[in-house]
């Protein structure tokens, strides 16, 4: 699912998980010390990506996610779209990190 705008991803996250949503926060575009910040205080990270333009976007090299980046750097536990995790070269473990398929 491809959100729109914000708004629209929230309304996903909350229909995705009727039961507790609250474990789960979407982080708007903060400047680098407050996303650093942020992220040294989470216990795991899931970048969002948008899988209709994966191949285009990551795996040709035009883009790298920074949460990945930063995740990595803070020792963060990580549940990672496999192919993602094939261009940062993260191994599935089970403890640190797990990977996931495509979301159809």
């Amino acid at each position: 699912v491809k959100a729109e705008n914000n708004e629209s991803l929230v309304s996903f996250v909350n229909d995705s998980f009727p039961d507790d949503s609250s474990k789960i926060q979407l982080m708007p575009n903060f400047d680098t010390f407050t996303f650093m910040a942020s992220v040294g205080e989470v216990d795991a990270i899931l970048p969002l990506v948008d899988e209709t333009n994966f191949a285009m976007t990551y795996q040709r090299g035009r883009k790298l996610s920074s949460s990945i980046s930063w995740a990595l750097g803070f020792g963060k536990k990580l549940v990672v779209y496999k192919q993602l995790a094939e261009v940062f070269n993260i191994q599935e473990d089970n403890a640190t990190y797990w990977h996931y398929a495509h979301s159809k």
